[in-house]
């Protein structure tokens, strides 16, 4: 797997862990979603951005002089 793929498979895990920690923890500690959403969405956004810039490629031959 090459690094834009790995990137892709981290982002949906925090993603997806930052969901669920809120709607489990839901339940016991009804002030805590935001907390766990905040926590787990910053390195998301990150790995959103990183992915986005790994697949996204660059227009035409852009050369520096």
């Amino acid at each position: 797997m090459s690094l834009r793929w790995h990137l892709l498979l981290l982002t949906i895990v925090f993603f997806g862990v930052g969901v669920a920690e809120s709607f489990a923890m839901r339940k016991h500690d009804p002030g805590s979603p935001t907390y766990y959403i905040v926590m787990w969405m910053i390195p998301g956004v990150l790995f959103t951005i990183l992915t986005v810039r790994a697949f996204v490629k660059p227009k035409g031959n852009q050369q520096e002089r």
